[in-house]
């Protein structure tokens, strides 16, 4: 079941009863029975997470498969990261959605697009009235250039939406440091994040954690939060310089 409704975590057990059914309640519900239960979106509702420990102990026979861009950090948990779409494989899913065969163009649009299958699919979307060589031209700027069909979730009808969505379940601390990262191209080492961005090694890992990897960012994205930068940044032009040289030491091997 998709959570991407849910705000408030006291309303997890709630939820999921309504769901179910489970008019005399959840673990009177689900007793002894063998139930797999497949949680979608948990990380707007992390706080919740004791809550699933709690219904496991009551009832020994549930399963329950969560995702989440963030860990639980409850007993008994088993992560299983979803790696980013390999290149081939993102050409592959750009192309079935498009109806069209993959070249240079195709590989380098989806290069741009980090792989990430809902920028993908939306741009594919647009592959009736334009050609891929002319939505690799319009990435950074037309931003709504990405759009899908309306029976979708609102937060994935346009990959802004997706981005503020995204946004909106950081914290001010998380959020200010994401928007000082805008900077680099790529992505970028502790290093550069500490001395460029002033990123606070428990920020920074918190994010990281959100991600499941070091911070990157591809083209769209990078721009979407450049954009929402505004007075964040003090002296832009200087940080934009300290990034190109962190790039540069990064590129020399130098720490």
């Amino acid at each position: 079941m998709s959570l991407s409704v849910l705000r408030d975590p006291r309303l997890l057990v709630t939820t999921i009863a309504n769901a179910l059914d489970a008019n005399n309640g959840l673990v009177e519900h689900v007793g002894n029975r063998s139930l797999l239960l497949v949680l979608d979106n948990f990380e707007q509702i992390i706080q919740a997470a004791p809550d699933l420990v709690a219904m496991l102990e009551a009832c020994p026979n549930l399963h329950l498969l969560v995702t989440s861009r963030q860990r639980l950090r409850v007993t008994g948990e088993v992560e299983y990261p979803v790696p980013p779409m390999a290149a081939p494989e993102a050409v592959e899913l750009f192309c079935a959605r498009a109806n069209t065969s993959a070249d240079e163009t195709i590989a380098e649009l989806c290069h741009r697009l980090d792989h990430l299958p809902l920028a993908l699919e939306l741009a594919a979307a647009r592959t009736s009235v334009l050609s891929p060589r002319q939505i690799l031209s319009r990435l950074v700027d037309r931003l709504d250039l990405f759009r899908g069909d309306r029976g979708g979730e609102p937060r994935q009808r346009t990959l802004r939406a997706a981005i503020e969505w995204s946004c909106q379940l950081l914290d001010q601390n998380e959020l200010d440091l994401f928007t000082r990262l805008a900077v680099f191209e790529g992505g970028c080492g502790l290093d550069a994040a500490e001395k460029v961005a002033g990123a606070d090694i428990d920020v920074l890992q918190s994010l990281v954690g959100r991600e499941g990897q070091r911070p990157r960012r591809c083209d769209v994205v990078r721009s979407r939060v450049s954009s929402a930068v505004g007075g964040r940044v003090i002296d832009r032009d200087r940080v934009l310089h300290l990034a190109a040289q962190a790039h540069g030491n990064m590129d020399d091997g130098r720490p």
